[in-house]
């Protein structure tokens, strides 16, 4: 009977530690909580941030400027993506033209055309793809062909990017090639790449390997597999991710999670809070999460903070804004651009001025 009673109370114990998700821990963030903002401030604060982030010495910071205003201000962000194509570093221009591929932005349609002229236009070919990508995402399918080309390419980068474009252009047609092209593969970045593309098409084999990824050990590979669990969008990649938001997780597992589940509208008050007190006090939410993230990466408060601003940024809570703002000047600029791109996300819709009719 005492066995009965002992099993007993771990199966309601674990039940209970399954439903409670991102429940667990002090709410840190209501000590020292920020004074309260104007949303028009915020915003105007939070788009200087941006700019000034998109010009700063990191290419890096630059990259991840350009990103967040593609996908914090898509309607308006077009002349400054234009202007990053003739960016000095590679990474800043791949990002300037993905953004314009994802936000439709025609007026640079003349410039990713000349970039893509053999001899006289981008002339590394890790670029290439994404070019190719924002063409045809603007109409022009004249070089999509070439993207196998680059997946047999002799540098691993051109082959890794080549899958990620393919992915995104979510053409269910090119799952057999891909698969061909994983089996005689041997660098693992591509490998993970053309598995990540191959999952969000749809391919089954992949899913459940990014799943895996998603629960296993290695921390750099399960926050690289969330996102894409989000993009899949299926019952069981949902099921998982809620899963993931549990305090038996890594506190970058759970934010990232969280987020993933905002991107999708699945908001809760747990992971409201949880992501607040990252963001507010992310040595101490780290201290009692475990020691996995120190074992992998090294204690990365800045990483945990970005990761909670992305999130924050999903949830659609305006109270968060005064926690974001208090941010911006953080000497970290992945963290200044995260709670930038969070505020514009927030407020934005209730700041801009409406769109023009056509």
């Amino acid at each position: 009977m005492k066995n009965c009673l002992t099993i007993s109370f771990l199966f309601f114990a674990a039940a209970a530690l399954l439903a409670a998700g991102c429940e667990g821990g002090a709410d840190y963030y209501k000590t020292n909580a920020p004074s309260q903002i104007d949303a028009a401030r915020a915003y105007t604060d939070a788009r200087d941030t941006l700019r000034q982030a998109a010009e700063d010495a990191s290419p890096e910071t630059r990259a991840h400027a350009i990103e967040a205003m593609a996908k914090a201000a898509p309607r308006d962000s077009g002349p400054l993506l234009k202007q990053a194509l003739k960016d000095p570093h590679p990474l800043v221009r791949f990002a300037a033209a993905m953004g314009i591929g994802d936000t439709g932005y025609v007026n640079a349609l003349g410039d990713l055309q000349r970039m893509a002229t053999l001899g006289s236009g981008e002339r590394d070919r890790r670029v290439y793809p994404a070019v190719i990508y924002a063409m045809h995402k603007l109409g022009d399918s004249s070089h999509v062909t070439h993207l196998a080309q680059l997946l047999r390419d002799p540098e691993p980068e051109v082959r890794s990017n080549a899958a990620l474009v393919i992915g995104r252009l979510r053409e269910p047609s090119a799952i057999r090639p891909l698969k061909m092209l994983l089996d005689g593969e041997h660098n693992e970045n591509v490998m993970y790449s053309l598995r990540e593309a191959l999952a969000i098409l749809g391919d089954p084999t992949s899913s459940a390997l990014l799943e895996s990824y998603a629960r296993g050990y290695y921390l750099d590979l399960r926050l690289a597999a969330i996102p894409v669990l989000g993009m899949e969008r299926s019952q069981d990649s949902i099921l998982l991710l809620r899963e993931l938001t549990g305090d038996r997780n890594p506190p970058r597992i759970r934010v990232s999670a969280a987020g993933a589940l905002a991107e999708l509208g699945e908001v809760d008050e747990a992971c409201y809070r949880l992501c607040l007190n990252a963001l507010s006090a992310p040595d101490e939410v780290m201290e009692l999460g475990g020691d996995t993230d120190a074992v992998i990466l090294g204690t990365e408060p800045a990483s945990l903070q970005r990761l909670s601003a992305m999130a924050l940024g999903s949830m659609g809570r305006q109270q968060a804004v005064p926690y974001l703002h208090r941010l911006l000047p953080n000497e970290n600029g992945a963290v200044r651009v995260a709670a930038a791109m969070g505020i514009i996300q927030l407020v934005g819709k209730a700041i801009e001025p409406p769109a023009p009719r056509r």
